[in-house]
């Protein structure tokens, strides 16, 4: 398989999507944050992009011999969308795939935007609907082991959804990141990455719990 990874703001028009199928391309992961376009301004760029963008998705699902993945970072600036953003994908790309809902991490461009880390005691509620919708639609969601929220943060009957419980990861933790008190004693230490620590220093470890071993 070759994956392209983009916003598919050039996918819609021009020759650029026949160009890379033609040279290969058989899956699209496509970074889609938001429905709206004055969030899209706040968090991408020019608001006319976003309908390019849903453009681009458009013309992916229209070729259902493609594999596609759409990527949403979710930021104190979208998070109140991701139920709409959710139901809009799975009823108007029914050929996507996966749905990856990845916090915003403090890193890259993220580490100078402290502002969009949404609290985990916020965050982890939220994401468990969007789970729950997404599933509810045929749509396979996940979270991404990395990235922004310990398994601990979702409710038990969504935790399976989070790509960290699904090994055992083992080893030292990620440089980066560190385990606060609370989770002293979690029978998901050796799957669970831990904390971000620019985010524990800004919101704390509320919203983290220790789980019980079965």
């Amino acid at each position: 398989n070759v994956r392209i990874q983009t916003n598919a703001t050039t996918l819609g028009h021009g020759p650029v999507l026949g160009q890379l199928l033609a040279a290969g391309a058989t899956e699209f992961e496509v970074s889609l944050h938001t429905l709206d376009p004055a969030t899209f301004a706040a968090l991408i760029g020019p608001a006319a992009l976003l309908a390019h963008a849903l453009a681009g998705l458009d013309a992916l699902a229209a070729r259902p011999e493609l594999g596609i993945t759409i990527v949403c970072v979710v930021t104190t600036a979208n998070l109140a969308e991701l139920p709409t953003l959710v139901t809009t994908i799975a009823a108007r790309w029914p050929a996507v795939r996966a749905l990856v809902l990845s916090p915003v991490a403090p890193v890259g461009d993220g580490a100078a935007a402290l502002d969009l880390l949404v609290p985990y005691a916020r965050l982890g509620p939220v994401i468990a609907d969007a789970l729950r919708i997404a599933a509810g639609h045929g749509l396979a969601a996940t979270v991404p082991a990395r990235c922004g929220l310990p398994p601990c943060a979702l409710p038990a009957d969504v935790r399976d959804r989070h790509e960290a419980m699904r090994s055992d990861r083992g080893g030292p933790i990620e440089p980066g990141k560190r385990k606060p008190a609370a989770c002293a004693g979690c029978a998901l230490d050796r799957r669970c990455a831990g904390a971000w620590a620019s985010y524990l220093d800004r919101h704390g470890s509320a919203g983290l719990a220790a789980i019980a071993a079965r």
